[in-house]
């Protein structure tokens, strides 16, 4: 085996190596990105579960006033 097929014989296993990799990464990417994904709707159930609603309580924490509408949360209509 002469030495310019011995490098051929190595590039094309290099290339291989590169594209797999290449590949391999777009699906380790997106797994990544769909896991951080659950968490961050996990985050942001367990917030929506503490925030009080209503009853006259603050709906931001350390805040005196009030929720907007009083009972039961949301604003009051605008009498005409």
């Amino acid at each position: 085996m002469n030495k310019a097929q011995g490098f051929l014989e190595y590039a094309m296993v290099m290339a291989a190596v590169c594209a797999v990799l290449i590949l391999v990464g777009r699906y380790v990417r997106r797994s990544v990105q769909a896991n951080l994904k659950i968490v961050e709707v996990q985050v942001n159930d367990e917030m929506l579960a503490n925030v009080p609603v209503g009853g006259g309580e603050s709906s931001v924490p350390g805040s005196s006033e009030p929720t907007p509408g009083g009972e039961g949360g949301g604003w009051a209509p605008i009498p005409m």
